[in-house]
């Protein structure tokens, strides 16, 4: 029963930024994710990371987020009479008030309750700040590290499917030591097994950072030193022709599963620019799918979301050529912008994004308590116990 006082507010870190090519487009999620928050029901931090991947200083961050800003606010919000008007003074007001250390000394002290990563991309995205909130035995959202290391990794993910009888592109993958050393012999090699075109990626990007659409050998090269230059590895896959569509994901054991989304432009290839640019693609919300083969890309979400380990979030792209979908990639921490689809997914389910943020709060919370020894909840359940006996 209720004793009539209010509950405290639940302190929520956003944390963003980060040193991937994807810096940017991690700031605009989360100053937009930021701006639907209930200010009722969550305290706010904010957790800036710069693009060294420091955590920065209060001064620091003030100084770029007002920047920021200033620039971004029609991008990130919309037209003038869509942007808070007091964000920026609140916004400032959610930074750690002292020096460097203090951004640490919130996380490590418990004055942070749940911590909500909006990194894209690697140092962020891939599994390594998940680990040091795990050090730090704060609750977060999202996938925790080995479904952040498994989603995150194209060329991993691919290969798990793939191994289980998920439909995928055919693909390559070759180390950087192996191209350097045998460069010609994997050019004919991609050739032989993938044929023209062949899309060129760095496994471990979003956004289509660094994805090239290669048609000849010289296109080949150049496109796999492009994507050599991103990471240790290169991820050749055969061309699909079809349209692409995406399914939003929530939940752990047991996930919801959003609208789908078709996505806008013609059959194939969206690059950085057709996605984020002035004149991206509109897409469309609930798509456009027989309800046999929609059913049959729910039936591998559910599979892929069970395969990967993933939990909290994710959005999983799909292609469909001659009716048959086939699985491209799982997205852990999908873009939360204005013209972002996965909020828009949701909101098409009958969730707004404030709606979505406490949901995925709650999932956080539920999947830090399932990760609990046995032993430790008996602990706490007796403990809770002799307390109340002895009131």
């Amino acid at each position: 029963m209720s004793d009539g006082r209010a509950t405290p507010p639940i302190r929520l870190g956003f944390a963003f930024g980060g040193k991937a090519a994807e810096h940017e487009i991690s700031i605009k999620s989360a100053l937009y994710i930021m701006s639907h928050v209930d200010r009722a029901k969550f305290s706010v931090v904010t957790i800036y990371v710069d693009e060294e991947g420091r955590l920065a200083d209060s001064a620091t961050a003030v100084h770029r987020l007002r920047d920021f800003l200033a620039v971004e606010a029609g991008d990130i919000f919309g037209p003038a009479d869509r942007v808070p008007p007091d964000f920026a003074d609140w916004l400032a007001s959610t930074l750690p008030a002292s020096g460097p250390g203090e951004a640490l000394r919130l996380l490590s002290s418990g004055a942070v309750d749940v911590v909500f990563p909006v990194f894209h991309g690697q140092g962020g995205e891939d599994g390594i700040f998940q680990g040091f909130l795990e050090t730090l035995g704060l609750a977060y959202v999202g996938c925790g590290i080995s479904g952040s290391i498994v989603g995150n990794d194209k060329a991993c993910n691919k290969a798990i499917c793939s191994n289980a009888g998920i439909p995928v592109a055919d693909f390559l993958v070759y180390l950087k030591s192996e191209w350097e050393e045998g460069a010609e012999a994997a050019l004919a090699e991609v050739e032989g097994k993938l044929g023209y075109p062949v899309f060129v990626k760095p496994p471990c990007l979003g956004s289509s950072v660094g994805i090239v659409r290669a048609g000849n050998r010289q296109a080949l090269r150049e496109a796999a030193l492009v994507a050599l230059g991103y990471g240790d590895r290169v991820l050749f896959e055969k061309a699909v022709v079809g349209m692409e569509y995406g399914i939003g994901m929530i939940g752990n054991a047991c996930p919801e599963q959003s609208a789908l989304v078709e996505f806008g432009g013609c059959p194939g290839f969206l690059s950085f620019e057709a996605k984020y640019g002035p004149g991206a693609f509109e897409d469309t919300i609930p798509a456009r799918l027989e309800p046999a083969v929609e059913a049959e890309i729910r039936t591998l979400a559910d599979r892929v979301w069970g395969l990967l380990g993933l939990r909290g979030m994710s959005r999983l792209d799909f292609f469909v050529a001659d009716g048959r979908p086939i699985f491209i990639e799982a997205n852990t921490v999908p873009g939360f912008g204005r013209t972002s689809v996965f909020s828009k997914m949701w909101e098409a389910s009958g969730m707004d994004l404030g709606s979505l943020v406490g949901r995925l709060v709650d999932y956080a919370f539920e999947r830090q308590e399932a990760a609990r020894p046995a032993a430790v909840v008996a602990l706490a359940a007796a403990t809770a116990g002799i307390a109340a006996g002895g009131e």
